[in-house]
C-alpha cells in the first residue's frame, strides 16, 4: 500500500484533530527521511566534473597501452631478427657437420 492510501486511510479512522496532524506530521518525516541528503546528490556539475577526470584518465590509459603495443612490437621484431640470426648459424653448423661426415 503507499503512502499516500495509508495516510488517507489513518486520518479518515482518525478521531480527532490532534491525531490527524500527527499522523500527516509522522508521515511527512517519512517522506523526509527518504529524500536523499544534500550531499548524497550528484550536481550537474559534479557530473561534468566526474566525466572530463574521467575522460583524461581513459586518454592516459590509451597512451599507455599504445606505448606498450609499441614496446611489444619492438620486442617482436628484434625476436625475429634474433630467430633468423640462429637459424643462419644452425644452416651454417649443419653445412659444416655434413661437410665432416663426408
Amino acid at each position: 500500500m503507499t503512502l499516500a492510501f495509508k495516510l488517507y486511510e489513518q486520518v479518515n479512522e482518525a478521531p480527532d484533530d490532534r491525531t490527524r496532524f500527527r499522523l500527516i506530521v509522522d508521515a511527512i518525516r517519512e517522506l523526509e527521511e527518504g529524500w536523499p541528503r544534500p550531499g548524497e546528490i550528484a550536481r550537474g556539475a559534479d557530473v561534468r566534473e566526474s566525466e572530463l577526470r574521467l575522460q583524461k584518465e581513459i586518454e592516459v590509459v590509451r597512451k599507455e597501452l599504445e606505448a606498450v603495443r609499441k614496446e611489444i612490437k619492438d620486442v617482436e621484431l628484434r625476436l625475429q631478427k634474433e630467430i633468423e640470426v640462429v637459424r643462419k648459424e644452425m644452416k651454417e653448423v649443419e653445412l659444416k657437420l655434413q661437410k665432416e661426415i663426408a
